[in-house]
């Protein structure tokens, strides 16, 4: 079993029809959720930011709302401690198949 991983990871930003506009390296081992924090200052006020559950960080959630009022719309898992309406599941779904 390996106990190491060398790379770095790329964190993509791209608006609603897919054009990059935005990206973050970061060294492999970094968490997702960490890599997305670094970004928050770089984005538009108002900006939604639709994640997978790799993103769950209700810290970062939280100050990325209260800061710059960046919503992230993370993809949750059915254990999620904070539960979606069903609207904003809607919503997710929606992005998710396009």
């Amino acid at each position: 079993m390996r106990n190491y991983f060398y790379g770095v990871k790329v964190q993509l930003l791209t608006t609603k029809d897919g054009i990059p506009i935005a990206f973050h390296f970061t060294p492999g081992k970094t968490g997702d959720a960490k890599a997305i924090g670094q970004m928050i200052d770089k984005l538009p006020a108002e900006a939604s930011l639709y994640v997978d559950s790799a993103y769950t960080d209700y810290g970062l959630e939280d100050t990325a709302l209260e800061r710059k009022y960046v919503l992230l719309k993370i993809q949750r898992k059915s254990n999620a401690k904070r539960i979606d309406s069903l609207e904003q599941t809607n919503e997710k779904l929606k992005m998710k198949k396009n």
